[in-house]
């Protein structure tokens, strides 16, 4: 099967599950931070839209989560970086096999640039991320 067809089914298999805006926009920034630090070392890998790279979580070499940002190293990159004033928010889909939460920031000519999947095999988990990634966006 050709890769596009196999894009094409998988897109086809997502789904959309929608997360608590209200109750994301209440956590405290700190409270938002500390549980993100708990919860990032659970997804089982990365992908990054820019540059295109898929990252396992066993290459991950450390996560730095302040209120600031987000900061995650891997051996074969420079240092990947998530500022929140940048953030605009997040979005929780079912994928196949797992959940995968897209978070969004604002760059130049793009006010909301699909930047980051992170993906859990828990809904439970992703739902929690996603959540905590909305509560730090930066347009809020």
């Amino acid at each position: 099967m050709s890769r596009a067809w196999t894009a094409a089914l998988l897109l086809m298999a997502s789904c959309a599950i929608p997360i608590d805006r209200e109750a994301a926009d209440s956590i405290p920034t700190d409270l938002a931070v500390a549980k993100l630090r708990e919860l990032l070392p659970m997804a089982s890998y990365v992908s990054c839209m820019d540059p295109r790279v898929s990252i396992n979580q066993t290459d991950i070499q450390g996560w730095s989560v302040t209120p600031e940002g987000l900061e995650f190293r891997s051996g074969h990159h420079d240092p990947f970086r998530l500022s929140w004033a940048a953030s605009r928010g997040a979005e929780l889909s079912r994928i196949p096999l797992r959940y995968e939460v897209r978070v969004y920031v604002a760059v130049s000519g793009n006010p909301r640039k699909d930047l980051y999947h992170f993906y859990w095999n828990e809904e439970a988990e992703a739902r929690r991320a996603a959540e905590l990634f909305q509560s730090l966006r930066g347009d809020r």
